[in-house]
């Protein structure tokens, strides 16, 4: 029983003797004994007495009282007494030889309580005009109770809990333990990416006492971002390589451009990391190759661009082509190897004197008709060595 509870005196009449018959009943007094064990029982102590009203001594009504077991937690046994109106006192034996009834008065009162927390990855998220969480299909969800108070508890018997309110899942029971955590994913009930749920969850101890039921949002989202780049102004260096990304649901965490050179459009050097940023869902790259001593390498580049959400859904981060350009040499750079120096020099030397229509081969620089100082000159302002 919960404290305090009622106890009900019934059946309270005088039966008197034959000569006289019923003179009625004037007092009932009723004593309780305790015990902690169930095992040995106290004394007996007076808890509660009805003087019964005068006009009621022959038809007395059962007599109801309050008990707030002045013991604490336990066992009580309890008897009643009646007293005629000449002081003659009830004899036992009682209902149960001894005492009339008893019970057993619980020290746990309360009941559990009981809270949600999720594994990783997770994030709070706004979820219309309440705050709730973004997952992945693996994350755990746990389901902690605990059974009050801290001491003389029942202890645990289920955790339940459901994404609809109306479809329930339950654990065994942990047979009154203190204590009790449940976990599970959402990929084990097969819940949707991108479908707003409601997770609901309480938990009952061994006497039934049940929490209140909580409900909380979240939401699924596995799928990394999608990226897209755009190439401008590739015909020289630095030009703009522009990444856009989007992802439906938590938004893009980070961004990274690899880019792969090659000469000739066949054999490639490794892919190399060019520059990354954070908290952006777009980002333009002024991107230049020049490893010294060229001005920049001319030739083929291709690009990848790796991007993650705040949840860790990501992007491969083993690069494939993406997008790719060429990029020509400078006028300049009359063999196209990056570098301005003796080689080219020696491109001019060797038409050297020649006349054309203006810029009719490339060693014409300045594009005056002739091969002369004036295109040593002008070679000689973009001199790399």
């Amino acid at each position: 029983e919960e404290v305090p509870f009622d106890i009900t005196v019934v059946d309270i009449e005088d039966f008197g003797f034959e000569a006289v018959g019923p003179i009625g009943v004037c007092k009932v007094d009723v004593y309780y004994s305790y015990s902690s064990n169930n095992v040995t029982f106290g004394d007996w102590k007076l808890y509660a007495t009805y003087e019964v009203p005068w006009d009621l001594r022959n038809d007395v009504p059962n007599w109801t009282f309050s008990f707030d077991a002045p013991e604490g937690p336990g066992w009580y046994r309890f008897k009643s007494i009646a007293y005629d109106c000449l002081a003659n006192e009830e004899q036992p034996p009682f209902e149960h030889g001894t005492y009339d009834a008893e019970c057993w008065v619980i020290p746990d009162t309360e009941p559990p309580v009981i809270t949600k927390e999720y594994g990783q990855p997770c994030i709070e998220i706004n979820l219309g005009e309440e705050i709730g969480h973004a997952i992945t299909s693996d994350t755990l969800i746990w389901l902690n109770a605990t059974d009050m108070p801290e001491e003389d508890d029942a202890g645990i018997d289920k955790i339940f809990w459901s994404f609809d309110g109306i479809t329930w899942y339950e654990t065994a029971s942990y047979d009154g333990a203190h204590t009790a955590s449940h976990s599970f994913t959402p990929a084990a009930f097969g819940l949707a990416e991108g479908t707003l749920y409601h997770i609901f969850f309480k938990a009952t101890d061994m006497l039934g006492h049940i929490t209140d039921e909580y409900k909380q949002k979240f939401i699924i989202d596995d799928t990394a971002p999608v990226t897209s780049i755009s190439i401008e102004g590739n015909d020289t260096m630095p030009f703009n390589i522009t990444v856009t990304a989007s992802d439906n649901v938590v938004g893009v965490k980070k961004l990274t451009l690899y880019y792969r050179y090659s000469e000739d459009g066949v054999t490639w050097t490794s892919w190399m990391e060019y520059g990354s940023v954070e908290d952006v869902d777009s980002y333009t790259w002024q991107f230049i190759y020049a490893p010294h001593p060229t001005y920049y390498k001319p030739g083929y580049y291709e690009f990848y661009v790796y991007a993650e959400d705040y949840l860790g859904n990501a992007k491969s981060t083993t690069p494939t082509a993406e997008a790719s350009c060429y990029v020509p040499p400078i006028p300049e750079d009359i063999n196209g190897d990056g570098r301005v120096n003796v080689m080219d020099l020696y491109q001019i030397i060797l038409h050297w004197g020649e006349t054309g229509t203006p810029g009719w081969i490339p060693e014409d620089l300045n594009k005056d008709g002739v091969i002369n100082a004036d295109d040593i000159y002008m070679l000689i302002l973009k001199w790399t060595g």
